[in-house]
């Protein structure tokens, strides 16, 4: 009797495995998305995943945003009738399209503007916010929006840093940012994750994944290969996009250290990496130049989206089994 019934929990035991596996999910060959009559090198990207729609920028077309679906076909296009300097990040948030007007490579900008429109085609109304560094002009080409609604700028250059604004910045004069951590090298653009609380920053030599409540660097992706000048952003499910344009590659969001090569083709090939030592020039720890302050946002309680399905199967799996002991008891 207790050989089969152990028998009938290792039958359980593995239909709830299986079941588990499915519910993870895999990870699936990721396609590449290439967006059409993207022009010049795009400086920044966006999706919105309510409509499922991609936002492209590049500089000299700062005022006028491509919009695509997600495999990357014209919609049309967001315009707005601002003057621009440089423009060089995108972000979605709750219906709102946040165009960053934040370059600076020639040091001279005494602030920096970010735009908030609808998400709609056609030429829109806007909402502007300026905004100052603490310790003067930088250049940026990152602009992210946090699942609370906050604006984060993303520095690069000399002494880079992870910049945030008040909640609810003001329309009518000069907001002051605050510094809240060193910044990796190189950061090319950023995108909050769907937690709210993490970003991932495109750097100078792949992407780093940051809790912006710690500012504790999660998961590094170094890249082989790759171009300069990328943007990312989140896409379908827990994938990420990465490139220049017109063609960005769909990866998933690293969760470990990893090294993946860029064929000359575009295709990428993932492999683990050692842990890489600390240094300021691929961590978002403090240097000796500045130090880290508590971040603004507040903790989430819940787990990322990938390790709430792994939870939820293994749960399932050791509920089924219990279920299964109970009953052949009660036989």
């Amino acid at each position: 009797m207790l050989a089969d019934t152990m028998r009938s929990i290792r039958r359980i035991a593995a239909v709830a495995a299986a079941t588990a596996c499915l519910a993870w999910g895999g990870t699936p060959a990721l396609a590449d998305v290439t967006i059409s009559d993207s022009g010049s090198p795009l400086t920044g990207v966006a999706f919105d995943p309510q409509s499922s729609r991609l936002f492209a920028v590049s500089d000299n077309e700062g005022t006028n945003v491509l919009v695509t679906d997600a495999k990357g076909t014209k919609l049309g296009a967001v315009s707005f009738s601002a003057k621009t300097e440089s423009v060089q990040g995108l972000a979605v948030y709750s219906g709102s399209l946040y165009v960053g007007d934040v370059g600076d490579s020639g040091g001279k900008r005494n602030k920096i503007t970010v735009y908030k429109l609808p998400l709609e085609v056609g030429n829109q109304s806007y909402n502007s916010y300026d905004f100052r560094y603490p310790d003067g002009s930088h250049d940026a080409k990152s602009v992210l929006v946090s699942g609370r609604g906050r604006i984060y700028v993303v520095t690069a250059g000399e002494n880079p840093g992870i910049y945030y604004a008040e909640l609810e910045p003001s329309r009518s004069g000069v907001n002051k940012l605050s510094r809240a951590s060193d910044a990796p090298a190189g950061v090319t653009d950023g995108v909050f994750l769907s937690d709210g609380v993490t970003m991932a920053l495109r750097t100078g030599s792949g992407v780093q994944v940051i809790d912006a409540s710690s500012w504790e660097t999660r998961a590094t992706l170094t890249y082989q290969g790759a171009p300069d000048g990328e943007s990312i952003t989140t896409f379908s499910g827990d994938k990420m996009l990465v490139g220049a344009g017109p063609q960005l590659r769909e990866e998933a969001v690293p969760t470990s250290n990893s090294t993946v090569t860029i064929s000359p083709s575009g295709e990428a090939s993932s492999t683990p990496s050692p842990e890489p030592s600390e240094s300021p020039g691929n961590s978002a720890s403090p240097t000796s130049q500045e130090t880290t302050t508590q971040g603004p946002e507040e903790k989430t309680t819940q787990p990322a989206r990938g390790g709430t399905r792994l939870a939820i199967a293994a749960a399932a799996v050791l509920a089924l089994a219990l279920g299964a002991v109970v009953f052949f008891r009660k036989k």
